[in-house]
């Protein structure tokens, strides 16, 4: 046996990640409003890259513009009145909760220390409205004694909304049943000891655990879910204002549908005051101003290839759902990632950056991309349908049902057979629990 060192020539075939291929993938995946604010930034840090304020139009291709040449004038003023609509949303409006809190502490007649640690605590509660330390943990953190933090909780939690400065969901929902008739007397038990279980449906259970009837225990179920298990959500700031920007218009015009983008990016271009010096400098500082010339360069091209992939994914999905966007969602067409990448001459993962996180409006509303991808439910019939076709029948079917007589998946079939849609009734009871619907034993009420 031979040991010892050897020089050897293999060959091997491997995929190399290069920073410019990463920043191209990343800039595919972004959604409008982060792919602006990362423009804006590589303007800032890059010498080279400017806004071209002479030509805003520049950057849009033979393409785009024949698309805007055909919509008719007015109904490219409608469509840019609806993505005013879509791209200004209004923030909410009112006060906060710690302002509303503050506000009716303001009205009580507390001591200086007790209003001091009430409004500490104000800090402290999640926007769920929940004060989830114990008391213990916030008087160390306030350097306060025990028992006024204990006593400043109290006062907030008689503070509206009701259930504010709960520890728990418990207690947050038991501050809120008022009354003292049986229905309360019996929700406050539920709540305190068998609150897990409401969501079973098993009233004839409860009721044999509360020793008590079917009926009262659906009574007090009713007031239980009538309560607000978040009292802190609904003011303003409770929760963060969500700005849906529209990556791409569809409309008819002339009979066809066709698709318009709507970039929100600044044009950009080569500044031209750093070029004499790319070309006149010499040493570190000519490699220097190269290496972000060259970076320049790439970023820009990055941004037109993601503007090309998205009007070729666009027209894709377009091309395949005509039929939702001429009747609505009850006719969506089966359509995957790998049948757009099919269509594109994309690869599935380019296409997969592309939609995520895109949004397009049309007739129907704004609509993520992700919205108009649905796998084919295989009928008996020999026909495929949108698997979203077959749910939305579900939903509609157990909305609508009796809730005494709740339907069963075996009925849910044979009802969704008189419409044409012939599917098993495993199916039927993995859709119904993907939409979040109990089966028909917890839905039904007594």
């Amino acid at each position: 046996m031979r040991t010892g060192a050897e020089i050897r020539l293999d060959l091997d075939q491997k995929l190399t990640m290069t920073p410019e291929l990463r920043q191209a993938l990343f800039l595919l995946t972004l959604p409008q409003q982060e792919l602006l604010a990362k423009v804006e930034a590589e303007c800032l840090e890059n010498p080279f890259l400017e806004r071209d304020e002479e030509h805003p139009e520049a950057s849009l291709t033979a393409a785009v513009r024949s698309i805007t040449e055909r919509l008719p004038e007015e109904r490219s003023n409608e469509a840019g009145t609806e993505e005013q609509e879509m791209l200004e949303p209004r923030p909410q409006e009112g006060v906060t909760l710690s302002e509303h809190l503050r506000e009716q502490l303001f009205g009580l007649e507390l001591t200086g220390e007790l209003a001091l640690a009430c409004d500490q605590l104000v800090d402290y509660l999640n926007g769920d409205g929940y004060l989830k330390e114990s008391d213990e943990v916030l008087a160390v953190c306030l350097n306060q004694p025990v028992s006024l933090v204990a006593e400043a909780r109290r006062v907030l939690q008689g503070l509206e909304p009701a259930g504010v400065a709960a520890q728990t969901i418990e207690a947050c929902l038991l501050m809120q049943v008022s009354g003292h008739n049986e229905v309360a007397a019996l929700a406050r038990e539920i709540i305190a000891h068998s609150l897990a279980d409401v969501a079973s449906g098993r009233w004839r259970e409860l009721a044999r655990q509360h020793r008590t009837t079917p009926v009262a225990v659906q009574a007090a179920v009713d007031l239980i879910r009538s309560l607000n298990p978040r009292p802190g959500r609904g003011f303003a700031g409770s929760d963060p204002v969500q700005y849906l920007y529209p990556d791409a218009f569809v409309r008819k015009a002339e009979g066809k549908w066709v698709v318009m983008l709507r970039d929100r990016l600044p044009t950009l271009r080569i500044n031209p005051n750093y070029l004499p010096l790319l070309s006149d400098g010499e040493g570190e500082v000519k490699r220097y101003l190269g290496e972000y010339y060259k970076r320049a360069l790439f970023f820009m091209q990055s941004l037109e290839k993601r503007r090309q992939s998205m009007l070729l994914v666009a027209e894709a999905i377009v091309a395949a759902q005509q039929p939702f966007l001429e009747r609505g969602r009850v006719c969506l067409q089966p359509l995957t990632l790998q049948m757009v990448a099919d269509a594109t001459g994309l690869s599935i993962s380019t296409v997969s950056r592309v939609v995520s996180g895109k949004y397009m409006s049309t007739p129907h509303g704004l609509l993520p991309f992700k919205a108009f991808f649905s796998n084919a439910a295989q009928c008996g019939t020999g026909k495929e349908v949108s698997t979203q076709v077959v749910k939305d029948q579900i939903a509609r079917l157990i909305a609508e049902e009796d809730a005494k007589k709740p339907l069963s998946d075996q009925v849910l079939v044979e009802k969704l057979a008189d419409q044409g849609l012939v599917v098993a009734r495993r199916t039927v009871a993995k859709y119904r629990e993907q939409l979040g619907l109990p089966a028909a034993s917890a839905r039904r009420r007594v």
